[in-house]
C-alpha cells in the first residue's frame, strides 16, 4: 500500500490538475471574445470595421453573442491542459522543495 505521504501527494497532484483545468477554462472563456475581435480587426478588409465597438456589433449582428466564441473548443482544451500541467508541476515542485528545506 502507498504511504500516507505519497497518498497525500497524489491527492494534491489530482487537485492541482483539476484546479488548473478550471483555471485554464475560466481564463480562456474571458479572453477569447477579445482575441476574436483582435483577429477580426487585424485581418479586416480596409474599412470593414470602424473600430472595436463596430466590430463587436457586427459579430453580434451576424452570429449572435456566441459568435465571439466560434472556434473556442480547441484553444479551450489546450488552455485546460496547459494550466493543469503547470499547476501540478508547480505543486509537486513546491512540495519537493519544502521537504528538502525541512
Amino acid at each position: 500500500s502507498m504511504s500516507e505521504s505519497s497518498q497525500s501527494s497524489a491527492k494534491n497532484a489530482i487537485f492541482d490538475l483539476i484546479a488548473g483545468s478550471f483555471g485554464g477554462m475560466a481564463g480562456k472563456v474571458v479572453e477569447f471574445p477579445l482575441d476574436t475581435m483582435k483577429v477580426k480587426l487585424q485581418t479586416q478588409i480596409p474599412g470593414q470595421y470602424k473600430g472595436p465597438w463596430d466590430c463587436a456589433k457586427q459579430i453580434v449582428k451576424s452570429h449572435g453573442v456566441l459568435g465571439f466564441y466560434r472556434g473556442l473548443s480547441s484553444p479551450l482544451v489546450g488552455a485546460m491542459a496547459e494550466n493543469a500541467i503547470l499547476f501540478a508541476v508547480y505543486g509537486q515542485a513546491k512540495s519537493y522543495l519544502a521537504k528538502k528545506i525541512d
